[in-house]
């Protein structure tokens, strides 16, 4: 699984942290796949790939805001502190017999 953080920045300087894992994924490839983007930043693509538009989309889905992934994004100047890492799946909760 991998595991997305990170800090928007809006236009009126205000900052706002995010964190999500399959949620903010699932959002990114509906995305990529109604505007016909690569869904991921494969080497031969990595030219193409909108890294930009990725985060947004992912941070737009973390933070489960109301209005559209576009209309939001007019708000947002960047993002801070970024970090897409693999994480090792859930260990099963260990019996405690």
């Amino acid at each position: 699984m991998i595991k997305y953080v990170g800090t928007v920045v809006y236009t009126d300087g205000r900052r706002e942290p995010f964190e999500t894992g399959v949620a903010g994924a699932r959002a990114w490839e509906a995305y990529a796949a109604r505007h016909e983007l690569p869904v991921n930043p494969v080497r031969d693509k990595i030219d193409r790939f909108p890294v930009n538009t990725w985060q947004t989309v992912i941070a737009h889905a973390a933070l489960r805001v109301e209005v559209g992934v576009d209309a939001w994004a007019d708000t947002v100047a960047g993002f801070d502190d970024w970090d897409a890492s693999e994480v090792p799946p859930t260990l099963e909760a260990r019996s405690a017999g």
